[in-house]
C-alpha cells in the first residue's frame, strides 16, 4: 500500500483496508461495465470453504481502446487466507498465456488434492475468436 499512498496523494491518510475495498470496488465495476468474459477456470472442491478462480476478460473503453484483464482469486476461508492477482494488457495472446500459466502452475502445485469434478470452465465460442482478432 505505500506505492499507492505515495503515487496517490489523496489516499495517503486512508486506512490500508479502505484503500484495498476502493480498488476491488473498481476492478468489480470494470468488470460489469466494461468487460465481457472470455474463458475462466474454477476450482471448489467440496465443502465451499475453499476457492481458486482464474479468469480472463475481454474490455472496451471509449477512450483508451480494447484492453484484457486476467484476474486470479485464492480463498481459504478456513484458515482466512484471501490472494487476488490483476493483470492488464493489450495484448491478447498476452493476456491468454497468462490465464494458461496461472492455470498450469496452480495444477502443477496442487496435483494430488485436484478432483476434476470440482473443475468448472467456460470459454467464449470460436466465431467471437475470430471477431476479437479483427475488432482488436
Amino acid at each position: 500500500m505505500k506505492d499507492v499512498k505515495e503515487r496517490v496523494p489523496e489516499l495517503r491518510d486512508t486506512p490500508d483496508e479502505d484503500i484495498e475495498e476502493k480498488f476491488l470496488d473498481v476492478i468489480d465495476w470494470a468488470k460489469r461495465r466494461l468487460c465481457q468474459l472470455d474463458s475462466s477456470w474454477e476450482y471448489v472442491p467440496e465443502g465451499g470453504d475453499y476457492y481458486k478462480g482464474i479468469m480472463l476478460y475481454e474490455c472496451r473503453h471509449p477512450e483508451t481502446g480494447v484492453f484484457y484483464l486476467v484476474t486470479s482469486e485464492e480463498n481459504d476461508q478456513a484458515s482466512g487466507f484471501w490472494h487476488i492477482y490483476l493483470r492488464l494488457t493489450r495484448d491478447y495472446h498476452e493476456a491468454q498465456r497468462e490465464f494458461e500459466d496461472e492455470k498450469a502452475d496452480f495444477i502443477d502445485m496442487h496435483e494430488s488434492v485436484i478432483d476434476n469434478e470440482n473443475i468448472y470452465t467456460y470459454k467464449r465460442s470460436a466465431y467471437k475468436k475470430e471477431k476479437r482478432g479483427l475488432l482488436a
